[in-house]
């Protein structure tokens, strides 16, 4: 907010309440990590160690507080906005609806949760479900119809993740439009599902749902990254140039001083806590997914995207070298 009118043009003309969501989610976003970029280097170097063990559990719990929080800020951001169109974009409130909006949240959080854990528990059972023994040992002429049926029922199983989370999503843009808020966040649905079916349901049956996850990742990582591509105006970047050298510098300065006070509050040793901050600076998918769910909503949504992609993009070019490079400082590596 302090520096928004030399840095971020698309706030310059905007309401206060606009202002400040824009703030907020700026912030939140900020927050994501990318776990599975982490995941990737410590594989390739078959890193080991206290070190490694504390970057990869923050990681992870960063990913975790993300949601939440974002779920958070979307329900703040929807107040602010509303109040500010009604009061002239000046906004408005109290502690009353201070207390309604945190009503909400605790009520949309409870609510995905219970809806997370039931999927959690249910689809281990779906995967798990196959054709009676020796359904596959038919006679020759009808072994090619047995194996289309096979096949046909791995994809009904892995068609019920995606249909689920249309649904999900579908459901929570309908109650914004009838009831103007939405009942379930799907993002904390789809995270507790995940958590609950991997840690909950027995080796063999979370081995499958992961394998029948990781079968769904490549399609869907292809079409979301696709469609991050083609909302990549090189106009709309080249505008907010400014604003990304901005939320880098503010966001690597805020990772150093953080991580080194958190290392010093939590008693590691000096050689860690004076080089976390190079562990924690990559971002990826989580913090791209959740830009473009904020940007149709909001005119200045496609500028707030655009900075976000910026962000994203020079946090990825930076952060996973730094990331090799501390494993080895730290002699944690176990290649080469």
């Amino acid at each position: 907010l302090a520096l928004g009118d030399l840095f971020l043009p698309f706030l310059v003309d905007l309401p206060l309440s606009h202002r400040i969501s824009a703030a907020l989610l700026i912030a939140c976003l900020a927050v994501a990590r990318s776990p599975s970029s982490a995941i990737a280097i410590i594989e390739e170097l078959h890193a080991k160690g206290p070190f490694t063990t504390t970057v990869l559990t923050v990681t992870v719990l960063m990913d975790v507080v993300v949601v939440l929080l974002f779920a958070l800020t979307q329900l703040v951001v929807n107040a602010l906005t509303a109040a500010g169109e009604a009061e002239g974009g000046e906004g408005g409130g109290g502690a009353a609806a201070g207390a309604m909006l945190l009503l909400a949240f605790l009520k949309q959080t409870l609510l995905s949760v219970v809806a997370g854990a039931l999927l959690g528990f249910a689809y281990p059972l779906v995967v798990y479900a196959r054709l009676p023994d020796g359904w596959c040992r038919t006679p020759a002429p009808v072994a090619p119809l047995a194996l289309l049926v096979g096949a046909l029922v791995a994809f009904a199983q892995r068609a019920a993740f995606l249909l689920t989370g249309f649904a999900l999503f579908f459901g929570e843009e309908y109650d914004e439009v009838t009831r103007g808020a939405a009942r379930l966040n799907p993002l904390v649905v789809c995270m507790v599902t995940g958590f609950i079916a991997s840690n909950f349901s027995s080796v063999r049956k979370a081995r499958l749902f992961h394998a029948s996850v990781t079968d769904l990742s490549g399609p869907v990582y292809l079409l979301f990254f696709t469609f991050t591509g083609i909302t990549m105006d090189l106009g709309v970047l080249w505008r907010n140039r400014s604003a990304c050298i901005l939320l880098f510098g503010a966001r690597s300065l805020s990772i150093i001083a953080g991580s080194r006070l958190g290392g010093q509050l939590g008693g590691q040793p000096a050689e860690y806590y004076n080089r976390y901050w190079m562990s924690f600076l990559t971002q990826a998918g989580v913090t791209l997914g959740l830009a473009q769910s904020v940007a149709p909503h909001f005119v200045w949504g496609p500028d707030f995207a655009a900075c976000i992609v910026a962000l994203v993009v020079c946090n990825q070019i930076v952060g996973p070298p730094l990331f090799k490079h501390v494993i080895k400082l730290v002699n944690e590596s176990n290649i080469g």
